[in-house]
């Protein structure tokens, strides 16, 4: 038995399936995402730590997805050849998920650059344009400056530079941003984000090429199911003081569904283990939508009344039950979430004194007095 020294992210006490993190009896995408939310929240288990480097980072995640792909010399998911580890940095391009004609962003990042120095890059980024496509490009402001080519964005292509004459940077580095706007009309439309590494296309501060792999990304189109934060007669509100309630309501989900409420930190990224710890409530509420997948103003925060003013920012997550292996993790294609852009609401925050209120009531006085004397004349 091998005993875990974190089950923050909801990894279950032995494995006796190596790579089985949550023991379903099977490896598979679910136990991917357990390991990348260890790598975020900075926790250890000697199950998710597939290279016995005694960590756990994004090379452990890498190396189980190629093993859930049945990729060739990955067939075991727990022991990593030397020449895995550490020998150069791993690409990856974040996932995405937006409504239709919506925008989001992903990045691009160097992962595991412990012996090397990454300066410059050259990469072409490729996606089918029918379901996502590429806008703009925002590089890290370390690496210098952004050359780039979007020439051919509208059909599946674009092509990124840095232009950089000073050091480089070494650990896990973010390279650039892409921004992309969903293009797709069908819930669960999904496309290869490709990465590719040009002639030369990443080299350290010598210039001298660094070898590297690279893991594509995935993009999907997620329904239009907009659950949003608002007060008990069910209009919006995204900000709540200390004694007062948290509800929410919802549209656009599946009709005739059950799905269960999640209150989580801000930000929400697809595939992130729902947690209990993260939600401030303490309960989860179930709720089924109507035949026109609606459901009806429900209150998920009674805030205390003795709760400091903390500037939380949270996101409401509506978590579709029944959806194995997606329940229980933001799956934007069956999920509904307030906001991937920004948070869904702020809470606790201060409530306006009178005082401020007052003076407040004074400003607006003035103003509207100075507007009447200038109509008058």
């Amino acid at each position: 038995m091998i005993v875990l020294v974190s089950a923050g992210a909801g990894v279950a006490a032995f494995a006796p399936i190596p790579g089985d993190l949550n023991l379903d009896g099977v490896v598979d995408i679910v136990d991917v995402h357990i390991i990348q939310q260890m790598v975020v929240h900075g926790e250890y288990s000697p199950d998710a730590d597939l290279n016995a480097d005694d960590r756990v980072a994004q090379i452990d995640a890498i190396h189980l997805l190629k093993h859930v792909h049945a990729i060739p010399g990955y067939e075991t998911p727990l022991f990593m050849s030397s020449s895995e580890i550490l020998y150069g940095p791993y690409l990856t391009i974040s996932n995405g998920s937006a409504k239709y004609g919506e925008m989001t962003t992903v990045t691009i990042t160097a992962y595991n650059a412990t012996t090397v120095d990454v300066a410059n890059f050259d990469l072409t980024i490729t996606y089918d344009p029918s379901v996502v496509v590429v806008t703009n490009a925002t590089i890290n402001p370390n690496l210098g400056d952004l050359i780039s080519n979007f020439d051919d964005n509208a059909t599946g292509s674009v092509r990124i530079a840095s232009s950089n004459n000073g050091s480089g940077l070494s650990g896990d580095v973010t390279l650039a941003t892409l921004s992309l706007v969903a293009n797709g009309t069908i819930i669960g439309e999904t496309s290869i984000i490709g990465l590719t590494i040009n002639q030369y296309g990443l080299l350290n501060s010598s210039e001298n090429v660094i070898s590297a792999e690279v893991i594509n990304g995935t993009f999907v189109v997620v329904s239009a199911a907009t659950p949003s934060s608002c007060d008990a007669q069910g209009n919006e509100k995204n900000q709540f003081v200390a004694g007062e309630s948290v509800y929410v309501k919802g549209t656009g989900l599946e009709a005739n569904t059950s799905y269960r409420i999640w209150i989580q930190a801000n930000p929400v990224s697809e595939g992130d283990l729902l947690t209990v710890n993260e939600d401030p409530s303490g309960v989860h509420e179930e709720v089924t939508t109507d035949t026109t997948g609606n459901f009806s103003t429900t209150e998920i925060w009674a805030i205390p009344s003795y709760a400091p003013s903390t500037y939380d920012e949270y996101d409401i997550v509506i978590d579709k039950l029944g959806d194995e292996p997606n329940t229980g993790y933001y799956n934007a294609a069956s999920d509904g979430i307030d906001s991937m852009s920004a948070a869904g609401f702020v809470a606790p925050v201060p409530e306006l004194s009178p005082i401020v209120l007052f003076s407040a009531g004074l400003i607006a006085l003035a103003g509207y007095i100075g507007w009447r004397r200038r109509e008058s004349n």
